[in-house]
């Protein structure tokens, strides 16, 4: 019995996960895997492939301004990604806009064509790991004033 509770634990982790996408945005959020898989996309890393989401589709879909849209207040727009143990990671908008910073940050769901056991945030060309987040639950957008 033990046994099977636990397999079902781990194969059922991502059965309902969710991601919300709130903060100042026009159009909050919450997704779910399935709604995610349905634009998932290849990424490669130097170690591994990822299929995901890029986090800019999910921001264009709430109503967040990009390319020559991306001026005024929201260049002082910053996003906050949390996973569900509390880590967080900081990005300005700028930085995930194809016409300033373009890093590409990529909500996945895959890694090496297994399904990972949470969503995770993945930065692709970052040298450092530091701000990829794991067990990802929410996507905040904020303006500073």
């Amino acid at each position: 019995m033990r046994r099977w509770i636990f397999w079902l634990a781990l194969s059922g982790l991502s059965w309902g996960q969710t991601l919300e996408l709130g903060g100042q945005v026009e159009k909050p959020h919450t997704y779910s895997l399935s709604e995610l898989k349905q634009w998932g996309e290849a990424v490669k890393t130097d170690r591994h492939t990822y299929t995901g989401v890029p986090l800019r589709e999910l921001l264009k879909q709430a109503g967040v301004p990009d390319q020559h849209d991306l001026k005024g207040k929201w260049m002082a727009a910053y996003l906050v990604a949390q996973g569900k143990d509390g880590y967080r990671a900081v990005f300005s908008l700028a930085e995930l806009d194809p016409l300033f910073g373009d890093n590409g940050v990529w909500v996945a769901f895959q890694e090496d064509d297994q399904e990972l056991p949470a969503l995770r945030l993945v930065v692709p060309r970052e040298k450092r790991n530091a701000r990829w987040v794991r067990d990802l639950q929410s996507l905040k957008l904020e303006v500073v004033r």
